[in-house]
């Protein structure tokens, strides 16, 4: 609850920011106070665009649905760090 990262996450993608752009914002007002935690945040817009974002991991997978498949596809991210933001 301390930075609201969901919401943050969700504003900027309202104020026209893609997901993965709307999740770094969000995920850069956390580290300047805790350099050490771990967060990832996945996110989808209202036109099925996704992207995440992540901190104190070297990598984050998620999963997304490949449309009229049954199938998903695997995503692999670098994590943001103190000096990458």
């Amino acid at each position: 609850m301390r930075f609201l990262v969901t919401y943050q996450t969700v504003e900027s993608m309202r104020q026209g920011y893609h997901p993965t752009a709307a999740a770094k914002i969000a995920l850069q007002r956390i580290l300047p106070y805790e350099p050490k935690a771990q967060v990832g945040v996945i996110a989808i817009d209202r036109h099925g665009n996704n992207g995440a974002a992540c901190i104190g991991m070297d990598n984050f997978p998620y999963t997304t649905p490949i449309a009229n498949t049954s199938d998903v596809k695997i995503s692999y991210i670098r994590c943001l760090t103190p000096k990458s933001t």
